[in-house]
C-alpha cells in the first residue's frame, strides 16, 4: 500500500508536499503506531492552513476516511466569510438607503415647484403669500458651500472649540457644561458595574458581526459620501452642502476626540485583564500618540452622532429623518458596548460631543 501524500496549496503560487509517515490502519479514523485521531489531526492542520493564509484544497486519495469532515470544515468556513461579507454589504446598503431617498425628497421641490407664482410687489395677494413660503425650497436659498474651504473652516471651528472653557469661566453656558459633566461623573462612576456584563454575555456575538467597528466606520463615511454623489449627479446645491458640513462635523468631532483620549489615556474594557479592576482604567493606556488605543470619548459615536445631527437639523422637514439618523447612531453607540471597546461614560460623551460640535460649531455659523 503506498503512502498517501498531504498537499497544501500556499496563496503565493507555492506548494508543499510531504508524504504521511504512517501507514493507514485497518481501524478507522486513526494511523498505526501513534493512534492520534484523524478528526484532531485535521483541525490541526486546518487552523494552521487559516493562520498562514492558505488555501485547504480537497483530500487526496490516500486519507479518503477524511474528506466528509473536511468539507464540513470548508463548508463551514465559507459560511462565516459569507456572512460577514453580506453583514457588511447590509450596513452600507441600508445607510446608502437612507442618504438617497433624504437628497431625492429634497431636490423634488426645486425641480417641480407646485403653486401659483406671485408676479412681484404690486400683487400682494393673500393665496400667494400663504404659498410661497411652502414652495420655497432650502436648495434654492442655499449658498454653495466650497471644498476648498473645508479646511480653514474646521480650523475656525477649532478655535471655537479649545475657546469655549474660557466662555464658560466666564459664566456662558455654564449649566449645560454641568449638566453634562455630572452626567458623566454618574455614568464613570457606574462603569465597573455595568462593563462586566458585556464581557460575560454571548448574547450580541451576531450584532457584534455585523456592527463591528470597520463595518460602523464604512457606514459613517458612506452617508456623507453618498449624499454628495448624488447631490452632484442630480445638480443639488442642498445634499452636497450637507455632505461637506457633515464631513467638516466628523473632522472636527475626531480631532477633539484625539486629543481627549491622548491626555486622558484610559484603556478599553477589553483591555482589562480577568479579574481586573474595571475601576483603575484612566491613564493606563500605553499606546502611543500616533496608534491610539486609548477610549475616552468614543471617537465611533461622536462620529455617528455628527452625521445624525447634520443630517436631523438639515432634513428636519421629513419627520422620519431624526428618527432614523439618531437611531442608526444609537446603534453604533451600543456597538460599542457590546464589543466591549468603550465604557458607557465614553459613549455618552462621544454623543454629547458630537452633537454640540454639529449644533453649536458647525451649523450655528452657516
Amino acid at each position: 500500500m503506498t503512502r498517501p501524500w498531504i498537499r497544501v496549496s500556499i496563496a503565493g503560487g507555492g506548494r508543499v508536499d510531504s508524504p504521511a509517515s504512517r501507514r493507514v490502519s485497518e481501524r478507522p479514523g486513526e494511523f498505526s503506531g501513534g493512534r492520534q485521531s484523524s478528526s484532531l489531526r485535521v483541525a490541526c492542520n486546518l487552523f494552521a492552513g487559516l493562520a498562514r493564509g492558505l488555501e485547504w484544497p480537497a483530500s487526496p486519495r490516500g486519507l479518503h476516511r477524511r474528506r466528509p469532515r473536511d468539507q464540513q470544515a470548508d463548508l463551514v468556513i465559507s459560511r462565516v466569510s459569507s456572512s460577514a461579507a453580506r453583514a457588511r454589504n447590509f450596513v452600507l446598503l441600508l445607510l446608502l438607503g437612507v442618504a438617497v431617498p433624504v437628497a431625492a425628497q429634497t431636490s423634488a421641490p426645486e425641480a417641480n415647484p407646485s403653486g401659483p407664482v406671485s408676479n412681484g410687489p404690486a400683487d400682494p395677494s393673500p393665496r400667494s403669500s400663504q404659498t410661497s413660503p411652502q414652495n420655497s425650497s432650502p436648495a434654492s436659498q442655499e449658498t454653495p458651500v466650497l471644498l476648498k474651504a473645508i479646511v480653514p473652516d474646521i480650523l475656525r471651528d477649532q478655535k471655537r472649540v479649545w475657546l469655549y472653557p474660557v466662555g464658560v469661566v466666564k459664566g456662558e453656558h455654564w449649566k449645560p457644561t454641568l449638566g453634562v459633566v455630572v452626567s458623566t461623573a454618574g455614568l464613570v462612576a457606574l462603569d465597573p458595574h455595568d462593563t462586566p456584563y458585556f464581557r460575560r454575555t454571548t448574547a450580541f456575538a451576531n450584532f457584534n458581526t455585523v456592527a463591528s467597528g470597520r463595518n460602523a466606520a464604512l457606514g459613517i463615511l458612506a452617508v456623507p459620501l453618498s449624499l454628495y454623489v448624488v447631490g452632484a449627479v442630480r445638480k443639488d446645491t442642498y445634499a452636497r452642502n450637507t455632505a461637506l458640513l457633515a464631513a467638516e462635523a466628523v473632522a472636527d468631532s475626531q480631532i477633539v476626540t484625539f486629543v481627549m483620549k491622548n491626555i486622558d489615556r484610559r484603556i478599553r474594557p477589553v483591555d482589562v485583564p480577568p479579574g481586573g479592576d474595571f475601576a483603575n482604567t484612566w491613564f493606563k493606556s500605553r499606546g502611543s500618540f500616533i496608534s491610539g488605543g486609548q477610549t475616552f470619548p468614543s471617537g465611533h459615536t461622536a462620529a455617528a452622532f455628527s452625521v445624525a445631527t447634520v443630517l436631523a437639523e438639515r432634513y428636519r422637514r421629513h419627520f422620519w429623518v431624526p428618527w432614523v439618523a439618531y437611531g442608526l447612531a444609537g446603534t453604533v453607540g451600543f456597538s460599542r458596548l457590546t464589543l466591549q471597546a468603550h465604557f458607557p461614560s465614553d459613549v455618552f460623551a462621544g454623543a454629547i460631543l458630537g452633537i454640540a460640535l454639529s449644533h453649536y460649531i458647525v451649523l450655528r455659523h452657516r
